[in-house]
């Protein structure tokens, strides 16, 4: 029979290797001190070269929140937009997102996606209707110019909506990969009452944010491996 002693070592042991693990994925890595948003101090460990460095276990303490959030969020059938508009996390969402069915953004948010949805529900559905169009048969028996304005209108629209193709109502919850370039998103959730989940990184202003990640928002590795925890938590849910 194990003692006391030996489990509690085999714990102290495993938990080390997972922090190993995620200093080589690097995310504690913060801003400079005069990056740092004041509302990010408490999840600040250290600094090291004039760097702020994030709190490991604030880091991992603050995860499993979130992630129990959005478990309970998938199990009541609600819906999250995933917004990552840095350039070193763009490409990686989209795939990701599209994946695992999941609504996204990955280029500028346009103002009034939440507080005037029912005017971009409309445009969510008439990019649904020039899609089929171009899909269906007669879109051929079509002049050349009439294809062609539906084809760049269609490509129009991919820039801005593609991630949300299938949205027909406000979503419950946005979860940002990046903070500081989507200030205007989390003010539109916050006037409809929508939950803001993000990865914050020390530049960020974090007050209107419900559930803080502190992480580095430059680090794709760090990125992944949040994101492989919240996709593994919504497949759970629906599997």
């Amino acid at each position: 029979m194990k003692t006391t002693t030996e489990t509690k070592g085999k714990k102290e042991k495993k938990n080390q290797g997972k922090i190993d693990k995620l200093l080589k994925l690097g995310v504690q890595f913060g801003h400079k001190k005069s990056r740092c948003h004041p509302s990010m101090m408490p999840y600040i460990h250290g600094k090291r070269n004039d760097m702020y460095i994030i709190d490991i276990e604030k880091f991992q303490e603050k995860l499993q929140e979130a992630l129990k959030f959005i478990q309970s969020l998938v199990k009541d059938g609600k819906k999250i937009v995933f917004i990552g508009t840095k350039p070193n996390v763009k490409k990686y969402l989209e795939e990701t997102a599209k994946k695992n069915d999941l609504f996204y953004i990955i280029n500028r948010w346009i103002g009034g996606t939440l507080t005037n949805f029912s005017t971009i529900k409309k445009r969510l559905a008439h990019y649904k209707e020039l899609e089929i169009q171009k899909k269906d048969d007669d879109f051929k028996k079509l002049s050349k110019k009439e294809r062609r304005q539906i084809t760049k209108e269609i490509e129009k629209l991919d820039k801005s909506w593609a991630g949300l193709k299938g949205m027909t109502k406000l979503p419950d919850a946005l979860f940002l990969l990046d903070i500081p370039n989507n200030y205007l998103a989390i003010k539109e959730a916050k006037n409809k009452n929508l939950y803001t989940i993000g990865i914050c990184d020390t530049d960020a202003n974090v007050s209107q944010i419900d559930y803080i990640i502190p992480a580095n928002d430059d680090a794709l590795p760090a990125i992944k491996y949040i994101m492989e925890e919240v996709i593994e938590v919504i497949n759970n849910v629906k599997n």
